[in-house]
């Protein structure tokens, strides 16, 4: 089981990064969004985690890095997913192609 320890310098927590769910951006803050639904609030941007993670974390607009193992099972409609919590996340235009690329991975 991977753990994500670089969440901020000062922190004690450890995460699993199997449960993370996705990363939703506040200003130069960041709320990830466990599987069991807790909300952990850091001070860190969203450009930072993505420089950390990988696969199959995606980032998928200016707000949200999401878990491709957290998508449901439906596809791509009107630049939107649907993650299996019911969160509807919209995707930008320039990363429709790259989140496409990523759901078919998940699949194959």
């Amino acid at each position: 089981m991977k753990t994500y320890k670089n969440l901020h310098p000062n922190s004690k927590i450890d995460i699993s990064l199997e449960d993370v769910v996705r990363i939703e951006a506040d200003i130069n803050y960041s709320h990830l969004i466990l599987n069991s639904g807790q909300r952990i609030i850091l001070a860190r941007t969203l450009k930072a985690y993505e420089k950390d993670l990988s696969f199959p974390f995606l980032r998928v607009n200016k707000s949200f890095i999401i878990n491709v193992n957290f998508l449901d099972e439906m596809p791509i409609l009107d630049k939107k997913v649907m993650m299996k919590d019911g969160k509807i996340i919209p995707i930008s235009r320039r990363r429709v192609e790259r989140v496409e690329k990523a759901i078919a991975l998940k699949l194959a």
